[in-house]
């Protein structure tokens, strides 16, 4: 939702920008249904991206157009063009691209869809891309789903499961609809507030994560030592690690002081359903606390083995920022179901 966040901002400033939506990909293309760019009326990009190069430069240059003319519209962009040094976009594929015109009296569904996720709402933002409406947007909650046709509730409901944006029928208006899913950001607990804490915060702020950092040493919850948006508390291990929400989308990552706090936290997680579960540690750690939690009948071996331990992708990590990389790739990959080598357990 930051594109938005960006948009509104922009808007009640009052700078005028257009929206630059990919509604619409086929074939190899820089960027899927779904992506996103501000552009202002110089046609310079203020927000976000759409692929960048030459398309992103011609299709800005609609969106300048747009913002002085204030009508939306449908842009398609193929990139197909012969081989050739001086040629325009090669990639193969095509694009199609809504340019919408921005403005104070029609930011409304935008609002709505911002606010619903700050409360960790979700649902669908559609806009309409079939004439005489095309970019007219409105915000719908999933407990509002019934309302619309069933084939429409079907496709919702099947884009929600997967978080994707799409376009797809609305029998009701008998109109193209491009459906987007807004849903909270993922929530991500960081045990330890140690170097590879601190590390493993700045990367997953931006990545999209509601991030929250746990450890029982003050200095290490201290605010100061990471980005504004994320939240800390200091307190005792388990008991936190209890309260905190365990849900489809929460990320837990164990990187403490020590093996003695990882496995009190693990036992307070183990067995929930979170969408991530990963410890730092050696080969050796990790045996050792697996063969305690199997002898104390806290997990079963098959639970156990779901963890991501020791850790992160195998790319060579050594340095404390290297190792949060190879963490978030991790988490990435889990995220959006991509099958790498380390990826899953």
């Amino acid at each position: 939702m930051e594109i938005y966040h960006q948009l509104i901002q922009h808007v009640d400033g009052g700078q005028s920008v257009a929206l630059l939506l990919v509604v619409g990909a086929v074939g190899s293309t820089p960027q899927s249904a779904g992506a996103k760019g501000l552009v202002d009326q110089q046609g310079a990009i203020v927000g976000g991206t759409i692929g960048g190069g030459l398309m992103e430069a011609r299709v800005a240059a609609e969106g300048a157009s747009a913002v002085r003319d204030a009508v939306p519209r449908l842009v398609a962009f193929p990139m197909d063009e012969a081989y050739g040094r001086e040629a325009g976009p090669i990639c193969g594929g095509t694009m199609r691209i809504l340019v919408r015109p921005c403005s104070p009296e029609n930011c409304q569904a935008y609002r709505s869809a911002c606010a619903a996720a700050e409360l960790r709402q979700r649902g669908w933002l559609l806009t309409t891309l079939s004439a005489p409406d095309v970019g007219v947007s409105r915000w719908v909650a999933v407990d509002e789903v019934g309302d619309a046709a069933p084939s429409l509730a079907d496709a919702l409901l099947a884009l929600l499961t997967r978080e994707t944006a799409d376009t797809v029928r609305d029998p009701s208006l008998g109109s193209e609809v491009f459906a987007e899913v807004v849903a909270p950001a993922p929530r991500m607990l960081i045990v330890g507030g140690g170097h590879v804490g601190q590390a493993l915060a700045r990367h997953a702020v931006p990545l999209g994560f509601d991030v929250t950092v746990l450890d029982d040493r003050e200095e290490q919850a201290d605010s100061s030592r990471f980005p504004a948006a994320v939240q800390t508390i200091c307190g005792d291990i388990a008991l936190e690690v209890a309260r905190f929400p365990k849900q489809r989308d929460t990320y837990i990552v164990l990187v403490s002081k020590g093996h003695k706090p990882d496995a009190e936290a693990l036992e307070q997680c183990i067995s929930s359903d979170v969408a991530y579960l990963g410890m730092i540690g050696s080969g050796r750690k990790v045996a050792l606390l697996r063969r305690d939690f199997l002898e104390k009948g806290l997990a079963t071996a098959p639970r156990f083995d779901q963890i991501f331990a020791p850790i992160g992708l195998g790319i060579g990590a050594v340095t404390v920022e290297e190792i949060a990389t190879s963490i978030m790739a991790q988490v990435v990959a889990v995220r959006r179901g991509v099958s790498l080598p380390g990826a899953r357990p």
